[in-house]
């Protein structure tokens, strides 16, 4: 099974958002043929959600699949608990920090070029909502969006 790497991410604003990344395993030098990234729901942790995304990765073969979380900023263990003068992120803030986020994994495996990586997107009620309003930039980036249709199992 793939261990698990966790972050924080640092928004312009200063709020924190988690980060949960499954890299391919076994390590290798050319980049997987995929890469998931989540966006949960309320409350904007992608831990809870730890179980279904190692059986994402499982079901598409760790060995040419990566998979990212992206929590909500904000919604972080990591954030502060007190007033620290910083902006409270809204909905805009939040897509906007999930489009930077999907420029960066882009610049790291060059979603729709040749020998890029094909970007997967998975949303959980607020964050398929979200996943939504980043379609324009996965579109322009080579990927394709479903649209607004939900694929139940």
């Amino acid at each position: 099974m793939t261990l698990m790497e966790s972050s924080v991410r640092r928004s312009p604003c200063g709020q924190v958002a988690d980060v949960l990344h499954w890299p391919q395993s076994p390590p290798s030098p050319s980049p997987p043929r995929v890469v998931v990234l989540f966006v949960p729901g309320n409350p904007g942790l992608p831990q809870y959600y730890i179980p279904f995304l190692e059986a994402v990765q499982r079901a598409l073969s760790p060995s040419s699949c990566a998979v990212y979380a992206l929590g909500h900023l904000g919604h972080s263990a990591a954030a502060p608990r007190i007033w620290t003068g910083n902006a409270v992120v809204g909905l805009r803030g939040q897509v906007e920090d999930k489009v930077s986020f999907v420029d960066e994994l882009e610049q790291q495996w060059a979603f729709g070029r040749e020998g890029g990586a094909k970007l997967v997107v998975i949303g959980h009620s607020i964050g398929s909502w979200v996943i939504c309003e980043v379609s324009p930039t996965i579109q322009s980036q080579g990927g394709v969006a479903l649209g607004r249709r939900a694929l139940i199992d």
